[in-house]
């Protein structure tokens, strides 16, 4: 029920006795103890003029006139009276029912916020999720880019190693080409002296041969290093490939995550926002409800009030009749 039609009803029932009154021509008041003043009764007269009772002592002829004039207007004032006490009981019921009927719309309006917050909480859950694997990601491929590192220094290291020992082993080689030319030329100060010192040759050619023996074994071995220094270098290209295939599938990976993440805080910028518009417009429509709801307090309260001050009136004029 709307509030402005409660008002009007209850203004035109406060406005009904007093217009009844003056109507039969009754101006007399209740006193504060609910009975009329006896010094001051007005009897009707015919002309709807009310003048001063002629003696205090005829009360069997003013109680006649009074209830006479009385009468009537009592009864149509009784009647208009429980249709208005009945028309603000219905008015009551209704403003009941509307009351309900926001508290109702307020309870639905706190499960939506509550509802819409508990998804707010877990976009935030999944925020935080993809903000740890992307750092466990970042730490993984640090790892990786510090192995791969490490693979780098001993590669360097070993080729540092390879060049050293094919150094060494040029240096092997030269020596031994220079000892065998100084070998040979002894041989052949050795031939030139043979018929001198045939057995002195014989030593020199036992040394030689040793020493010819001596270079080749050092020579294999030096060798049989740089073999396996081939195949060690060899294994750590193919690592060193591995490896960047990997750091390749990792970066993808990274960049991945990183445009889930982008996406995901746009998603969230325009949740955030339209829930903060969401929240704002549900809060204004709290409030507005709110003060409708104290609005329609308001009213009921002041139609009860009427109400009791109609019983009230009515209880007064059941007790002028008695009188």
């Amino acid at each position: 029920m709307p509030a402005p039609h409660t008002s009007m009803n209850i203004h035109m029932f406060s406005s009904s006795p007093s217009n009844s009154t003056a109507q039969n021509g009754n101006p007399s008041a209740p006193t504060p103890n609910g009975n009329l003043s006896a010094s001051k009764e007005l009897s009707p007269q015919p002309n709807g003029v009310g003048q001063q009772a002629s003696s205090p002592g005829s009360p069997n002829g003013d109680n006649s006139r009074w209830s006479s004039a009385i009468g009537p207007t009592t009864t149509a004032t009784t009647a208009k009276s429980g249709r208005v006490i009945e028309k603000l009981m219905t008015d009551r019921d209704n403003l009941q029912r509307e009351m309900r009927t926001l508290q109702t719309k307020n309870d639905e309006l706190l499960r939506s916020v509550q509802a819409e917050r508990k998804l707010k909480n877990d976009l935030q859950d999944d925020n935080n999720t993809l903000r740890h694997s992307q750092e466990v990601d970042k730490a993984l491929l640090g790892r990786r880019d510090r192995q791969i590192n490490d693979l780098k220094k001993e590669l360097k290291e070993e080729k540092e190693k390879r060049q050293a020992a094919e150094t060494r082993s040029r240096q092997v080689e030269t020596e031994r080409d220079e000892a065998v030319e100084g070998k040979n030329r002894d041989v052949g100060l050795a031939t030139e002296r043979m018929m001198h010192s045939d057995v002195h040759a014989k030593i020199l050619e036992t040394s030689h041969r040793q020493l010819r023996r001596e270079y080749k074994t050092r020579t294999q071995t030096l060798q049989t290093e740089m073999n396996g220094i081939g195949q060690k270098e060899h294994e750590n290209q193919q690592k060193l490939v591995k490896l960047d295939i990997v750091s390749e599938q990792i970066r993808q990976h990274n960049e991945q995550i990183d445009k889930t993440h982008a996406d995901m805080m746009t998603l969230w910028d325009a949740m955030k926002e339209v829930m903060g518009q969401r929240a704002e417009e549900m809060e204004q429509e709290y409030h507005s409800r709110e003060e409708r709801a104290t609005k329609l307090s308001t009213e009921m309260a002041e139609a009860l009030d009427e109400m009791r001050r109609v019983i009230g009136i009515k209880k007064n004029t059941n007790l002028d009749e008695s009188d």
